[in-house]
Parts: C-alpha cells; structure tokens; sequence
C-alpha cells in the first residue's frame, strides 16, 4: 500500500511540475533591440532606426488581445519611437517577420534639423512591466552611447560626444545578460539538473565542461551568422535533451527500460501522434534511432564516456538556442568579441552557481532523508525531466 503511495506521489509531483513548463521558451526573455543611426547632412540630419523583437516575445504580447488587427500592431510600432521636437517621422516605415529566423523587425526613418534632445522607445514597455528595450546610438555608424529602457515614456538623452566606455559597458551588459539569461532559462536549468544526477565530483565537471565547450562553439558561430538555423528546430532538440538526461537517470536503476513493451509502445504512440500532426518523417526516424543507439553504446561500453561526448553535442545544441539571443539582437555587430566574451561568461557563471547550489542541495538532503526517500526524490525528479523534456518537445514541435 506504501508502495503505492510513493507511486501515486510520484506521478502527483511530475504534473505539477510539468505545469511549470507551459508557455516556456528559455530563449524568449521579454527584450527588444534598437540601432539608431544619425547620418550627417549638410542642412539636416537623417535618423535610421532598426529594432528587433522575437516572435515568441511578439506573440505573447499579441495574446493579451490589446489589437485588433496587423494594422493596430504596425501603428502602435510606428509610433513607439519619439525622437524630439527636431525630428519627424518618414512614410517609410517597415513592420517585417522572419518565421524561420524567429523574429521580427521594424524599420523607420527620421529627418532632423539638429541632432535630436531626447529619444523615448516606448516598444511593449506599456505592455509587459518586465520588458526592457536595449538601443545604440551612432552618429555617421560610429558609436556613441547605449541604454537600456526599463518603464515607459523614458527620455535619454544620448552622449554624442565620447564613446570611451561603451566597450567595457557593452561586456557588463552582455555578462548581465547572459547571466540573467540562464538563470531564467527554465529548459537550460532542467537539462544542468539531469547532469547533477547523474554524476558528482570530477565527472560533474567533465560533463559540464562539455556542455560549456558545445554552446561556446556554435554561441560564436551562431552569433557571427557562419551557420544558421530554424530555431523552432533548436527549441525542439533542447526540449529532447532535457528528455534523455531524464531518461538515462531512470535507465540506471531500471536497466531494461528501452527495451520494455511498456516503453517501446508508449514512443511509438508518441511518434504515431506526431505523424499524424505531419511531422517530418524522417527526422523523427533519426531521433527514435538515436535514443535506442545511445542506450545500446551506454549498456555495451563506457557509459561515462558516451555521456560525456554526448553532453558537448547537447552542448552544440543550447549554443545555437543561446546565439539566437544575441543574433536577434542588431546592436552586437560592433565590438562582437566583447559581446561574445561578456554574453558567454555570464551564461558560464550563471551555470556553475547553479550546479553548485544543486549539488549542495542535494547534498544536504541526502544527509536528512533516509536512503529509500532520498531514492524516490532522485527518481521523482528523473521522471520530472522526462515530462517536462517531452511537453517541450512535443508542443515546440507544433
């Protein structure tokens, strides 16, 4: 009967937890971008403004219902941007989505008879409470000063004199970003928990270490545009990741899991639904395969090992969801290595706290529980990864 209760506990846990999941991107902080540029004419100045938004962010401030139509967001866009008395808007104003890319941008240009007192962005901040807007000044695509908008109807007035400090200003703000970046990444903290099951001490930092040599390769090169990738696709893979580092936890203490009727008829269920919801074929065929060859190398061979190598190849995956941060972002083209460097270090500093905290945590309450209920946390929190890995999976998938 106990037993029983421990099981029905357990599956109690893994939906509430799984209800944490719902509507969670960990890539879609509620932030936009802007580069202003102030080209110097003769008698006047022009202004060009590019802002960026991601589709996720976009669409969830679009569920509030405050628009009516594609009309009301372009005109509300149009007219989020105020550049002082000195300036007037062109009728030129462009309202862009790239699906694939996974954003949308806005365009607009401004004529001004002197640089311009103040700039008031006021994109979604009315809106979202939490969102921020992060903008570059240039004059003539020189930079010159940067903010970033926290509340509405906030006026900068921009530095055009020195830009000395934007450098180092841009690594602390990259740091802090990427370090809020992970903190508040649910998926990326899911997957840091499935490796702090399954290893401790010295192979905990292998495995990490993996992870953190993955997402720095394909952060720069995702970032630097040498590849490019639907990040639908990538939000889809993490989600699976998430799935096997659960998984494999529960796989240690049930060794033939994989090959169990229960397991087998329950993936090919899931892979018959998502057949029928026309999804790619042949994709879903390399996935499946994928996880009965991980299992079979990990039972015939060094399972350390695999995980290891299989933990950086994760590790290429979060990269390119990581990049997608910083390449929806139009103000990272100058001072990239900078950028880069302060993004990647706050994500690595974010990561290790977390680790540790984990770990103590766990630590301490396997000093405080007795071996049995210490067991059936562990499996409570496998078996949580494995619904929250699938949910993301299945419904980024859609």
């Amino acid at each position: 009967m106990t037993l029983q209760k421990n099981k029905l506990l357990n599956w109690f846990l893994v939906f509430a937890l799984c209800l944490t999941a719902l509507d969670c991107f960990s890539h879609s902080r509620s932030e936009s971008y802007s580069k202003i540029n102030v080209l110097t004419n003769d008698n006047f100045y022009q202004v060009n403004l590019s802002a960026n938004i991601s589709n996720t962010i976009l669409n969830n401030f679009l569920r509030l219902n405050v628009f009516n139509s594609a009309d009301d967001v372009r005109n509300y866009a149009s007219s989020s941007f105020k550049l002082g008395d000195n300036c007037e808007q062109d009728n030129n104003f462009k309202f862009t989505s790239n699906q694939s890319a996974g954003y949308t941008k806005i365009q607009s240009s401004f004529t001004c008879q002197s640089l311009p007192d103040f700039i008031s962005i006021n994109l979604f901040l009315d809106l979202g409470p939490s969102h921020a807007h992060i903008s570059k000044i240039y004059i003539d695509n020189v930079l010159k000063d940067e903010h970033i908008f926290n509340s509405a109807n906030e006026a900068w007035q921009p530095d055009f004199t020195s830009p000395n400090q934007i450098i180092q200003n841009s690594f602390s703000s990259f740091f802090k970003l990427g370090f809020e970046h992970i903190l508040e990444g649910l998926d990326h903290l899911a997957f840091l928990l499935g490796l702090v099951l399954l290893f401790r001490g010295k192979e905990l930092l292998l495995v990490i270490t993996g992870f953190t040599i993955g997402h720095s390769i394909t952060l720069a090169l995702g970032t630097l545009n040498f590849i490019t990738v639907n990040i639908s696709i990538v939000e889809m893979l993490i989600g699976f990741s998430i799935f096997i580092v659960g998984l494999d936890y529960l796989q240690q203490h049930h060794k033939h899991l994989v090959s169990s009727k229960t397991f087998n008829i329950s993936l090919f269920c899931l892979a018959g639904l998502l057949i029928i919801f026309n999804f790619n074929l042949l994709f879903l065929f390399g996935l499946i395969l994928f996880i009965y060859t991980y299992f079979l190398l990990q039972l015939s061979s060094g399972k350390r090992l695999i995980m290891q190598l299989i933990t950086i190849f994760f590790g290429l995956i979060h990269g390119l969801g990581f990049a997608s941060n910083l390449s929806e972002n139009p103000i990272v083209q100058d001072q990239m290595f900078s950028m880069i460097l302060g993004f990647n270090l706050g994500i690595e500093v974010g990561q290790i706290l977390i680790a540790l905290l984990a770990v103590s945590l766990l630590t301490f309450l396997k000093s405080f529980l007795s071996a049995t209920r210490f067991q059936i946390l562990n499996r409570s929190l496998s078996m949580y990864l494995i619904g929250i890995g699938l949910f993301w999976f299945v419904s980024r998938s859609f």
